[in-house]
Parts: structure tokens; C-alpha cells; sequence
């Protein structure tokens, strides 16, 4: 029997946006701190920018790196950025795996 969920983009979103506040809420407060500034200040800037762009500034997330999605996800829905396109990410670890790329809202 197939699972009823399996192609249910609802659920998929449910379970995406539980598995991102979960993230965000375990990761370290600094961290966060320092990636919402430079995400604004990237913003600010209106040049488009990922989370490669980030980390150069900020750093790697210190204990929970599927947190930064989630704070990109935040910075969008509060009308900070926005979701501009993808391009291949220069971290050796993402074997140049497409990227979000975003740009501030005016």
C-alpha cells in the first residue's frame, strides 16, 4: 500500500517548516545573532548573495547547520529578501550543489 502522504505537498511543507523551527530553536543564540545581521546587511547591499555569501562573513553554524536554511526561510517570510534564483555553491563539502540564491526587498 502506498503511503498516503508520500506526493502530499502540504504535508511536505508541514514537515518542512517543523524540521526548520526545530532546527532554529536547537541552534546556538550567537550563532543565529550573527547570520540574521549578515543576512540584513548582504540585503541592505541589493546584491543577490546565498549562504556561501554568509559564512564568509559569519562563519559555519557552530552546532546546527540545518538551522541556516531556516533563518533564510525567516528573513524571506518577514519580507527581508527574497528568492531570486540558484547558483552552485564553492564549498568543496556541497560538490558545487545548487544553492538559494536571494536579494533584499527594497
Amino acid at each position: 500500500m502506498t503511503d498516503p502522504t508520500l506526493f502530499d505537498a502540504a504535508e511536505a511543507e508541514r514537515r518542512r517548516d517543523e524540521g526548520m523551527a526545530l532546527a532554529e530553536e536547537a541552534a546556538d543564540v550567537d550563532w543565529k545573532d550573527a547570520w540574521r545581521q549578515t543576512i540584513r546587511l548582504l540585503a541592505a547591499i541589493g546584491d543577490p548573495f546565498c549562504s556561501d555569501d554568509v559564512r564568509a562573513i559569519a562563519g559555519d553554524p557552530w552546532d546546527h547547520p540545518n538551522a541556516a536554511g531556516s533563518l533564510f526561510n525567516s528573513a524571506a517570510r518577514e519580507g527581508i529578501i527574497r528568492h531570486v534564483g540558484y547558483r552552485r555553491s564553492d564549498r568543496a563539502a556541497l560538490h558545487r550543489h545548487p544553492v538559494a540564491l536571494w536579494v533584499g526587498v527594497e
